[in-house]
């Protein structure tokens, strides 16, 4: 008996079987045919994915090369590396501009020249602003989710994870040629949208902080909650916290207890997009004893 494997992929369009044959439909209009009783099993299967066609950069001697596909960009502002190269300077006229890499779409390449001593390259690619400014709150970096994660395609590199889905890239040898993808930013630069939300925290009758991306003008340092309800204007996406103190004591929450590890979950909250009265219901506030905090 015989075993027949074939490539959907390829030239086979459609088959079909009666009972005593099999037929085949190729893409040139031709017909094949085999008996079933010369065969015990059909089997199926796709060719291999071809790899990337990665653009061709030559290394820079002294200096870290750093190949990005930024898939789906929208090309809205200038792309730049936030690093260490540079003392973490992020003043756009101090930083690594990517360069558009002709004939690749969405693809740009920075060649890094250290102005501080490093012994390897960390940070983070990132879009400025269409104003040509680089957020404080680092709010259009490079970023994941749970579907769409960083690649690192070729090269001597690491891509480690930072809080949350932020990552940033190590190279750690100069002259050489890093090739990385990534899906998606924090937020969206070519997408500002702005909506109005109201926070309201009850069951606490202390003092109240807030901090986050979603407060521009605080950011993350935590301020006193001016007022209960309060109301604010930020971009869907954005992320903040609610505590209890300057030093970032935590609260414990109504709904994020974590029934396996007997703790609470300390999360940055995320805004959406239609969702602009938040209601956070404070137990009590994290010491250790009554309310645990769960590890990140």
């Amino acid at each position: 008996m015989k075993k027949l494997h074939f490539a959907l992929a390829l030239a086979l369009c459609a088959l079909s079987l009666n009972a005593q044959n099999i037929y085949l439909y190729y893409a040139d209009g031709t017909v094949g045919s085999m008996p079933l009783n010369t065969l015990d099993s059909i089997s199926f299967f796709a060719p291999a994915a071809k790899p990337d066609k990665l653009p061709l950069v030559e290394p820079t001697e002294g200096a870290y090369t750093v190949v990005w596909n930024a898939v789906d960009y929208s090309e809205c502002a200038d792309l730049v590396f936030a690093g260490n190269y540079n003392g973490w300077n992020i003043e756009p006229a101090n930083m690594a501009k990517f360069e558009k890499i002709e004939g690749y779409p969405n693809w740009y390449k920075a060649v890094i020249v250290p102005t501080e001593e490093i012994t390897q390259l960390e940070g983070k690619p990132c879009a400025l602003a269409m104003d040509g400014t680089f957020p404080s709150d680092w709010k259009y970096q490079w970023f994941r989710d749970d579907e769409k994660t960083y690649e690192l395609l070729q090269g001597d590199g690491e891509i480690l994870t930072e809080y949350g889905y932020e990552s940033q890239l190590v190279v750690p040898e100069a002259g050489e040629v890093v090739y990385v993808r990534s899906y998606k930013f924090k937020k969206d630069p070519c997408k500002v949208v702005v909506e109005e939300y109201t926070l309201t925290v009850e069951g606490y009758d202390g003092d109240i902080y807030i901090a986050g991306d979603a407060f521009e003008e605080i950011g993350w340092n935590p301020t006193l909650m001016s007022s209960n309800p309060f109301t604010f204007t930020a971009e869907p996406g954005s992320q903040f916290q609610v505590i209890a103190d300057e030093n970032w004591t935590a609260f414990a929450k109504e709904g994020y207890y974590n029934e396996e590890s007997q703790c609470y979950k300390d999360e940055n909250m995320t805004l959406v997009s239609g969702e602009n009265n938040i209601t956070i219901k404070v137990l009590g506030v994290i010491d250790g004893e009554t309310y645990v905090k769960c590890g990140w």
